[in-house]
């Protein structure tokens, strides 16, 4: 994130509500793939007392899809021309 980060200061972008919708973008994308790490984790290396079930997982699985979607729309959004 902070490579990023000085990769935009380089770039010459210097607009404060620029730079604020860039880090919430990539904060999603991280989120996305936090969200989906998080669940494999814990539903594959904790022992059964402890592994994340019920209102927790659907919870972590609606974040999962919520931040899924809109990485998607990002990512198709600001690379489409190139695929």
């Amino acid at each position: 994130m902070i490579l990023v980060g000085i990769a935009i200061l380089l770039s010459g972008l210097d607009q404060p509500l620029g730079l604020i919708v860039i880090a919430a973008s990539l904060s999603g994308v991280v989120m996305f793939i936090y969200s989906g790490l998080l669940i494999y984790i814990n539903r594959r290396y904790l022992p059964a007392p402890i592994r994340i079930r019920g209102v927790r997982l659907v919870a972590l699985l609606w974040a999962f899809g919520f931040f899924g979607v809109f990485s998607v729309i990002l990512v198709r959004s600001e690379f489409g021309e190139l695929f």
